[in-house]
């Protein structure tokens, strides 16, 4: 494994997007973390 990042409390049941390299990963209370998919980095 090469980094991990915790999600928001709540139901997950989120399917992950990567497009160009970006995960997008929806969480509860609409919330989306943007991270850069080969180092982790949480996206602004």
């Amino acid at each position: 494994m090469v980094w991990t990042r915790a999600l928001a409390p709540g139901l997950q049941q989120g399917t992950p997007l990567v497009p160009d390299g970006v995960r997008s990963m929806p969480n509860p209370r609409d919330v989306l973390q943007a991270t850069d998919g080969a180092r982790g980095d949480l996206l602004g």
